[in-house]
Parts: C-alpha cells; sequence; structure tokens
C-alpha cells in the first residue's frame, strides 16, 4: 500500500468518526434533556409515584440501550449520572448504585470532582430514599464536596433504618461492562473500531468481528 492511499484511507476514517463522534453528542444531549424533563415531572402535583416509577422506566430502558451501543465512551463521563437518576426513579435501587459507583470511578480517572460529586449525590440520595441516614453521615465525610446543609441537619434529627441493606449495595462490585472498556485505553480503542464497522456496515457484532479478524491476518501478510 503507499503512503498516499495510507493517508487518504487515514482521512477518510478520521472523518467517519468525526461524523459519528457529533450524531452522538446531539443523541446524547436529547436524551439527557428527555430524562432531566422526566425528573422535574417528580415535583409537579398532578403525577403519581406509580406514573414517575413508570415513566422512569422507559427512560432507563432507552439510556441503557444507547449506553450499549455508544461508540465515543467519554460521553459516559456524564452519562452514568443520568443513567444512576434514572434507575433511582425506578426504584431499581442494585442499578442505581452500579451505575453511580461506575461514574465515580471514571470520573476520578479524568479528576474531574464536579462529575464524583454529581454521583455521589445520587448515592446520598439513595440512601435518603432507604432511610439509611447514619449511611448519609459517612457518605459525606466520604465525599464532602456532596454535602448539602438541608439534608445534613434532617438526617442528624431523624432515626435511621435500612443501613445494612444500603451497606450491602453500596459494597457490591456490580458495575456496568461499558466501564471495564472505559477505563482501559487498548479495549476502548478495539471496541469503538468494531462499533463504527458495525454502525457503518448495518451488521451484527459477530459479522464485524470477522471483518477484524479478516484485517489482522491481511496485516500479518502484509497486505494493509
Amino acid at each position: 500500500m503507499t503512503q498516499d492511499i495510507q493517508n487518504a484511507m487515514e482521512k477518510s476514517l478520521i472523518e467517519i468518526r468525526d461524523g459519528l463522534l457529533q450524531d452522538e453528542i446531539n443523541k446524547s444531549i436529547s436524551i439527557r434533556e428527555e430524562a432531566h424533563a422526566s425528573f422535574e415531572r417528580m415535583c409537579s402535583e398532578n403525577v403519581s409515584i406509580s406514573e414517575i416509577k413508570e415513566e422512569s422506566k422507559l427512560m432507563l430502558s432507552k439510556l441503557m440501550i444507547f449506553e450499549s451501543n455508544i461508540i465515543h465512551f467519554e460521553i459516559l463521563n456524564f452519562l452514568y449520572t443520568t443513567i444512576a437518576r434514572t434507575a433511582l426513579n425506578s426504584i431499581d435501587f442494585p442499578t442505581c448504585m452500579a451505575y453511580a459507583q461506575a461514574g465515580i470511578e471514571l470520573n476520578k480517572k479524568e479528576d474531574d470532582i464536579e462529575g464524583i460529586t454529581s454521583n455521589a449525590m445520587v448515592i446520598v440520595d439513595l440512601a435518603c430514599v432507604l432511610g439509611a441516614f447514619e449511611s448519609v453521615s459517612l457518605l459525606y465525610d466520604l465525599y464532602p464536596e456532596a454535602e448539602q446543609d438541608d439534608i445534613a441537619e434532617f438526617v442528624k434529627n431523624t432515626p435511621s433504618k435500612n443501613d445494612e441493606l444500603f451497606e450491602k449495595l453500596f459494597n457490591s462490585s456490580q458495575r456496568p461492562n461499558s466501564l471495564g472498556i472505559c477505563l482501559d485505553n487498548n479495549k476502548k480503542a478495539e471496541e469503538r473500531a468494531i462499533r463504527i464497522v458495525m454502525s457503518q456496515m448495518g451488521i451484527s457484532r459477530k459479522e464485524a468481528l470477522k471483518y477484524k479478524k479478516t484485517a489482522e491476518e491481511m496485516s500479518a501478510k502484509g497486505f494493509i
């Protein structure tokens, strides 16, 4: 392969990648706005808890489908928080904790204090929903930026319950599969390439892996 051809191919791949990135950014903004609109509906007097729960379940499903197909994993730095809070509103506590913890771990990698705090606040809210107020105080020791004066004062004067359940959730090792990809740059690059092929060619993951294997074999033989 001549250098000119290789350069042209690399330029084409960059254009495809950038186009997909912009498309994903637009979709992620749209889906976050939809989720946040659902959060705000919780404050409406005309909406019941059961309605919010069912609406949140549908929103959670939509968010997780988007996450499972994402190509630019950096978007998950902020999307994990949205998924976690939507899971909380769905009364899906294990999923809420798994994504909030993932958000903390991912944002720690990026030294993003704001991202860490946003996810910690979801965990605090989970503890409050459970009535595990002793756990809230411990969380404020771990994540002081997440402390809110009104909540801190309330938990000091309210009997605590369900702290064992909260502790079990908090110590769970359950995390979304995407976190392992996000934390490993080699895995991230490989998975991104696979998903780009799937997206551009409209094929299954199995077929994309076949293309990847063929390309690797051709490269090893010096054809590309």
